[in-house]
């Protein structure tokens, strides 16, 4: 048997049946906090492509508004 790991006035000894819950606890932790992780991580790329994505936009915007106003500057002349 093994012994628990907080301090207490007396040693608390863990039966098998303890050790496999308190495992239990653990990796239910673990997978909760992977798919937290995971969810994080996806919120992030797709932030990151519609960043992307409107970044293009307005470079392309820009871009048509300097062929805009050429065009208007060659036309007065």
């Amino acid at each position: 048997m093994v012994t628990g790991r907080k301090t207490t006035e007396a040693p608390r000894l863990l039966d098998d049946a303890e050790i496999e819950r308190q495992m239990e606890v653990k990796r239910v932790e673990i997978q909760a906090y992977r798919q937290s992780r995971g969810e994080i991580s996806d919120r992030r790329e797709r932030d990151r492509k519609l960043r992307n994505t409107l970044k293009a936009l307005q470079f392309r915007l820009c871009e048509q508004m300097q062929v805009c106003c050429t065009s208007s500057v060659v036309l007065q002349n």
